[in-house]
């Protein structure tokens, strides 16, 4: 049997710590222990290479984290850039970003829908604070937990 826990982190702690927690399987805990420290730390970038076609790397970027406003295990959160191509792959992705299209995930223009709750909406606002933010998309407002698509500077020289 299969569950997939779809809950708030605290509902999915009580779930895994009680008694039969026991019997969970968490496959990003085997995989964590079972590989070298620099897989994981690469594992959920973009890497964008000095050669790259820097048009079709920005262009492609923003859905790989931005689909399903990025509440998925394959969200892309990072994207590695070659120093000698960084500044142009800004130029090209921050149009990239901006063309994102956040709106209802039931109208077929959607490209991404809101977060799940409050306190997730809360929790990435809270990522973003103290943070260089390089430029940002556009997103409803009123009803729903709605965050624009952003993207953050580098934290350390590059």
């Amino acid at each position: 049997m299969s569950s997939i826990i779809t809950s708030p982190s605290h509902a999915a702690f009580e779930r895994t710590t009680s008694r039969w927690g026991s019997i969970t399987l968490f496959i990003g805990f085997l995989i964590a222990t079972s590989v070298p420290f620099y897989l994981i730390f690469v594992a959920d970038a973009n890497i964008v290479f000095g050669d790259a076609d820097l048009e079709l790397a920005a262009a492609t970027a923003p859905y790989g984290v931005f689909d399903n406003a990025g509440q998925d295990c394959c969200a892309r959160s990072r994207i590695l850039v070659h120093d000698s191509v960084f500044e142009r792959f800004m130029e090209l992705l921050e149009p990239a970003v901006s063309g994102v299209v956040v709106t209802d995930p039931s109208l077929e223009e959607a490209e991404m829908g809101p977060l799940i709750s409050r306190g997730h909406r809360e929790s990435v606002a809270g990522f973003l604070e103290g943070v260089d933010i390089a430029f940002t998309g556009s997103a409803p407002s009123g009803a729903g937990y709605w965050m624009a698509p952003t993207v953050v500077l580098p934290k350390t020289p590059r």
